[in-house]
Order: C-alpha cells, then sequence, then structure tokens
C-alpha cells in the first residue's frame, strides 16, 4: 500500500531537485520518493533505542533513578 503526498516546494527549490534528479538519471518524483524512503530507514535506530529507553523506564516504574550500568547493556 502506498500513500500519495502533495508538496508545495518554492520554485527555486524544485529547481534544484530537478538539476540533482537529472544528474542521478531520474524524474524528480522518483528521486524525491527514494530520498524519503532512505531518510526514514536511516533513522529506523530512533525508534529502537526510544523502545530500549521505554521498557527501562517500565521496569523501574517510570523512574530512571534506580538503574545500575548493567541494566542498560541487557
Amino acid at each position: 500500500m502506498s500513500v500519495k503526498i502533495t508538496l508545495d516546494l518554492p520554485e527555486e527549490t524544485w529547481k534544484k531537485v530537478e538539476k540533482l534528479a537529472q544528474l542521478q538519471g531520474k524524474q524528480p518524483f522518483i528521486f524525491i520518493k527514494e530520498y524519503i524512503e532512505r531518510l526514514a530507514k536511516e533513522n529506523s535506530h530512533y525508534e529502537e533505542i526510544n523502545k530500549k529507553l521505554s521498557n527501562i523506564a517500565s521496569k523501574y516504574k517510570g523512574s530512571l533513578e534506580k538503574w545500575n550500568r548493567e541494566d542498560l547493556y541487557d
């Protein structure tokens, strides 16, 4: 399943996107799509870190006051 979006870009920005896409031999919409996908993938590690911190906080009933170094490296 995919989601369609509409972007409102300044004309100067659009011209730069067109040039960058052309340098890579791609259509601008493909260039933008691949960039967004790469950005989302690169930043997915923040979700993993957030889950680990949430688990630690839950273990100590929402407080990280009583933790030791070993608990952080489970």
